[in-house]
């Protein structure tokens, strides 16, 4: 996980104010009453020790709050992190939870990128030379001829309510890479070093084999000038960098917008060094750190909570 938690709710808690918010939804349906509550984002939610985040019908994320000094948790997003259908029923007032109930899937536009990916894909078990992005559904075996050799970034998003897996298979069929929740909200995030015209398989597969859906996108790592400089980040990239000079070295983002710029250093076995996400002013990035001249290091450009935007990066 890149975040730590704050705070743990054990799944018999979330169940137990899983019935609570049930109750009172259809209470305050019922009777219209006016309560004060506190939104609190600060509060974490976990089921079998995997971090969750709640989501409303419409895909966006949703929070706990807390009224009267108990937590009362969204019970459509609890509803889906057990994995059970939900429905309302506006003539008798009621909360259909389990097989009374149906589902909303969450939507699945792909995230921002910089314009180089192809469009999703729904069928067919190859992803593009160049990089690109494919749409899983359910456990799927990709190949993948790489285009150009070097240090590739391949990661799921769009994941909805269900926890992708991501394994890479050397031409020879040995594991080369593979990951489980490096990326946000238990997304899977790898970085391999490839040859261009090998065959690789890439696995996209579920923890604990269940079935689920996400977007999965190939795309190779861009290089940053030895001596550093400054580049427009538009949508998550991965960047290498192969210092000139040995000392202090210091990376930062400027000019975001509204977004909120997260930057991760890595060596180049994916391996994390450091990360940071409001280090610099506002809810820019900032990270220095002592690099060594002639060693290759992955720095990861993404937003907080795998949002998009655009923003400047600068490296000096």
């Amino acid at each position: 996980m890149k975040k730590l938690l704050n705070k743990k709710i054990s799944v018999k808690a979330i169940i137990v104010v899983l019935l609570v918010v049930t109750c009172m939804a259809v209470t305050l349906a019922a009777a219209q009453t006016q309560i004060s509550a506190l939104l609190t984002p600060n509060v974490k939610i976990t089921y079998n020790g995997v971090l969750q985040t709640p989501r409303d019908g419409n895909g966006n994320v949703v929070y706990p709050i807390n009224y009267n000094g108990s937590v009362y948790l969204p019970v459509r997003g609890i509803a889906g992190i057990f994995g059970e259908n939900i429905d309302w029923d506006p003539d008798s007032k009621t909360v259909l939870i389990g097989s009374g109930g149906t589902t909303t899937p969450a939507p699945t536009s792909p995230p921002g990128g910089s314009g180089t990916t192809t469009p999703p894909q729904t069928s067919g078990t190859t992803i593009p030379g160049g990089g690109g992005q494919v749409r899983v559904n359910g456990e799927t075996k990709y190949t993948f001829t790489p285009n150009q050799s070097g240090i590739w970034s391949i990661r799921t998003s769009n994941n909805g309510y269900s926890d992708p897996m991501i394994t890479v298979y050397d031409p020879g069929g040995s594991v080369i890479a593979e990951d489980d929740d490096s990326n946000w909200d238990v997304n899977a995030l790898v970085f391999v070093n490839l040859n261009a015209g090998s065959v690789y398989t890439v696995e996209a597969s579920f923890y604990g084999g269940a079935s689920g859906s996400c977007t999965l996108t190939a795309a190779p790592a861009q290089t940053l000038p030895a001596g550093g400089g400054t580049v427009r980040v538009n949508g998550i990239t991965a960047f290498t960098f192969t210092p000139n000079r040995s000392g202090s070295w210091t990376f930062s983002t400027s000019d975001n917008g509204d977004s909120d710029p997260h930057l991760s250093l890595l060596d180049v076995n994916g391996k994390y060094i450091d990360e940071d996400d409001d280090g610099g002013d506002g809810l820019n990035a900032l990270l220095t750190l002592s690099l060594s001249a002639g060693v290759t290091y992955i720095l990861d450009a993404d937003f907080f909570d795998g949002e998009a935007g655009s923003y400047t990066l600068t490296v000096s």
